[in-house]
């Protein structure tokens, strides 16, 4: 039986590890899931895409496809944190194609990466910021990835790696637990099992952050100010609103909303903050006062949210004042849409 000094052990193993090490990076650039290495994603064509729930993949997953699909094949992003992520964007838009960059949990600081990378497109004329209190109470990144190493973390990815064998564990099984993100960056979240509006802890919430008064971090109301100029320098439009609620939550939020909206206009030179909650529209009264719109009063779930985004997006882009686009709301204007995959919609 042969026998190995020591050093011929060490060397095979390194040999071995060099040579696993090329081949994940080497399977990473072909397969290119996210079009990290090129305008072209593969699995972004599906209408339907699976991953981990974590915050640090949804963020990899979001920061990934800003590298080159985003400017490349849209004309307008949404950012936010997950209050905004089931807004329906590839819907309602009059050819406007419109990527829902919304990532759970998000501060302004980890959302600026995406609108800075996405607006060197001269393609991007748009950005839609639905900033959440809780977005500006903080100013520094809570994950520790960065836009910047983004590509190079790509090459030995364990993130990419999830991704591709929870996609293929959905097609062998036809069943999911996790996070469901469509072809527009659209998360869904299916409704509530109980009713939310019974528990006290958010009521409790919900008058702990009013009486805080939403004061914005310093950090935050820096990042306000450069978000503002890198629009004005980038000839790109700002559309920022609040998020919706509940009325039975509202309520009780309202006033410390609109001083919220005047500090964040001021930090951003005067641009208007759109509150849709005060929509006089009676279809989106009567949404808002439905409290199985929201999964558990945050959240919207299917239905509700394409009403409110139809109407949010009519704010912004009055029917009769609309710019006529060359694609109709999808993917570089020739992809066909992914079509509504019921089975995770309303689980």
């Amino acid at each position: 039986m042969p026998t190995f000094s020591y050093r011929s052990f060490l060397l095979w193993t390194a040999a071995l590890l060099v040579l696993n090490v090329a081949a994940f990076a080497a399977f990473n650039y072909h397969v290119d899931a996210l079009g990290v290495f090129s305008s072209t994603p593969r699995l972004l064509s599906s209408s339907q895409l699976r991953f981990n729930g974590q915050r640090n993949h949804q963020i990899f997953f979001k920061y990934a496809v800003a590298l080159h699909y985003l400017g490349q094949n849209f004309d307008a992003v949404l950012l936010g944190p997950s209050s905004s992520g089931t807004l329906p964007v590839n819907r309602a838009t009059q050819g406007e194609a419109i990527y829902n960059a919304s990532i759970s949990g998000a501060n302004l600081a980890e959302m600026l990466p995406i609108a800075e990378r996405a607006t060197r497109s001269p393609r991007v004329k748009t950005l839609y910021f639905c900033l959440d209190p809780y977005s500006v109470s903080t100013g520094l990144p809570k994950s520790p990835l960065r836009m910047e190493t983004i590509e190079r973390q790509a090459w030995g990815s364990t993130n990419l790696l999830k991704l591709y064998a929870s996609n293929l564990l959905f097609r062998a099984l036809g069943r999911w637990s996790g996070l469901v993100c469509d072809a527009y960056g659209v998360y869904t979240f299916i409704p509530a099992s109980h009713p939310w509006w019974t528990d006290p802890r958010i009521v409790e919430e919900d008058r702990r952050r009013a009486e805080s008064g939403y004061s914005l971090a310093p950090e935050a109301a820096d990042q306000l100010e450069q978000l503002a100029r890198l629009c004005r320098e980038r000839g790109v439009q700002l559309r920022v609103f609040l998020p919706f609620r509940p009325a039975s939550r509202y309520r009780g939020v309202q006033r410390s909303f609109a001083r919220y909206r005047e500090t964040v206009s001021s930090h951003l030179g005067g641009i208007e903050v759109y509150d849709p909650n005060l929509d006089p529209d009676p279809e989106v009264v009567a949404t808002l006062a439905d409290n199985r719109s929201f999964r558990d009063g945050w959240h919207l779930v299917k239905d509700p949210s394409l009403i409110l985004w139809r109407h949010l997006y009519d704010h912004f882009n009055p029917p009769g004042d609309r710019p006529l686009r060359p694609g109709d709301g999808r993917p570089g204007g020739d992809a066909r849409p992914p079509a509504d995959d019921d089975r995770f919609q309303n689980e």
